[in-house]
Order: C-alpha cells, then sequence, then structure tokens
C-alpha cells in the first residue's frame, strides 16, 4: 500500500464528508452519503497512522482479521464468534510452523 495515496483518499473523504455538512446536496441520501464519507475517512485514516506497523505483521494475521472484519460487518450477530476463531487459527498455526521444524 502507498502511504500518502492512502492518506490523500482518507483526507478526501473527510473534506468530502464536511463539504455536505456545509453545502448538503438536495436529496434524501445526503445524510447517508456523509455518514459514510466520515466512516471511510476515519478508518483510512486510522490505517494510515498504523501502516508502518501493520507492515511488520504477519500475513495470516491481517488476513485473519479481515475475515474477522467482513464476518462481523456481514452478520452482527456472529461477532461473537471472531475471537475464538482467530485463537483457533492462532493455535492451529503454531502447531502447524512447529510440525515442520
Amino acid at each position: 500500500m502507498h502511504r500518502p495515496t492512502l492518506g490523500l483518499i482518507a483526507l478526501a473523504a473527510l473534506t468530502t464528508a464536511g463539504a455536505l455538512w456545509i453545502w448538503p446536496l438536495p436529496w434524501h441520501g445526503n445524510q447517508t452519503l456523509q455518514g459514510m464519507c466520515i466512516r471511510i475517512g476515519l478508518v483510512l485514516g486510522a490505517l494510515w497512522l498504523a501502516l508502518p506497523q501493520l507492515c511488520r505483521l504477519p500475513l495470516w494475521l491481517i488476513q485473519a482479521g479481515t475475515g474477522a472484519a467482513v464476518l462481523t460487518a456481514w452478520r452482527p450477530r456472529l461477532a461473537w464468534l471472531t475471537v475464538p476463531l482467530m485463537l483457533a487459527i492462532l493455535v492451529l498455526r503454531r502447531k502447524k510452523s512447529h510440525s515442520h521444524k
């Protein structure tokens, strides 16, 4: 990921949300679009801040975290499954890496 591009996209999303707050669009989807821009901007801004540390994480952890986030967003009632699944992946990953040595 290119960190400056990520920061610019986050800034553009937050600027768009601010512009929609000051100059609302005349249609009923204005609040939805504004909320979407705020959420995207905040998440990308946090990702921009954390990117140097994220580059040091193992790929499987990033993939498992992304899977947990998608599961939670897709079915919020299944959010309680994310922690046990992450722990199971961690335990299985360690056993797999120890068995090859």
